[in-house]
């Protein structure tokens, strides 16, 4: 179901692999900043969800990330209700890669990061995405994110999307 980034509410809506995927993000993102070992956290948020065994890919996708990073990026506290555009973006890479959309996904990434750090983070997040496969989990559609991004590097400058196109 799509939201509006700016509803309080918006974490609440998440489907529970999109919502720990988040939790367990903002985790990382505040051990990283104060120096704190986030795993217990992490786990403790991935293990309900059956995604504990994810923790190594998405360590090694979120300091791909940071070390490529090439404008600052918003992550909420995991006290936050309500989700930041870049939140969005990175539900919505994954999304992509589940649908079998890497180029999109990694698309999206270089808005964040490098091109080598996109590459790295996209090769992660499809692990990710396959690890939840195999164990018979999956995001979200990605109805939303193709909505918000897959005509984005397709159409030509100045295009104008249909709003039909929208509608779907």
């Amino acid at each position: 179901m799509p939201f509006d980034i700016d509803d309080a509410d918006a974490t609440r809506r998440l489907a529970p692999v999109d919502g720990a995927l988040l939790h367990a993000i903002r985790c990382w993102v505040i051990g990283s900043r104060t120096g704190q070992d986030a795993t217990g956290a992490i786990a403790d948020t991935l293990r309900p969800v059956g995604l504990e065994s994810a923790m190594p890919v998405l360590n090694a996708l979120l300091w791909t990330i940071s070390c490529g990073i090439t404008r600052p990026v918003e992550i909420n506290c995991t006290c936050q209700t309500s989700m930041t555009e870049d939140e969005q973006l990175l539900l919505d890479m994954f999304a992509l890669q589940q649908e079998g959309r890497p180029e999109d996904a990694e698309s999206l990434l270089q808005a964040i990061c490098n091109e080598r750090a996109a590459s790295l983070a996209g090769e992660c997040m499809l692990r990710i995405v396959l690890q939840l496969g195999a164990s018979g989990l999956a995001l979200d559609p990605a109805g939303g994110a193709l909505r918000r991004h897959a005509f984005r590097d397709r159409m030509p400058p100045g295009a104008v999307l249909p709003l039909r196109a929208l509608a779907n």
